[in-house]
């Protein structure tokens, strides 16, 4: 989902010289959402992260995923 994400606004991130980056370790586990609502927000988020990193001359804006120290 976070590399989906990060493929749809890599182009408007470029343009924003912005960098997308995602880092999803590897014992993260499945989880149940609705796909749809979730990759909606995330996307949201992404936009506006762009939004306010573009006065800065851009960065970049890494995706991350991992399991908490609970976890989960």
């Amino acid at each position: 989902l976070l590399c989906d994400v990060q493929a749809l606004q890599e182009p408007v991130a470029a343009h924003a010289g912005v960098s997308v980056v995602t880092a999803i370790e590897g014992d993260v586990p499945p989880v149940c959402v609705d796909e749809g609502r979730i990759k909606q927000v995330l996307l949201n988020l992404v936009a506006n992260s762009i939004d306010a990193m573009r006065p800065q001359s851009g960065g970049t804006l890494t995706l991350r995923a991992r399991r908490t120290a609970e976890g989960q």
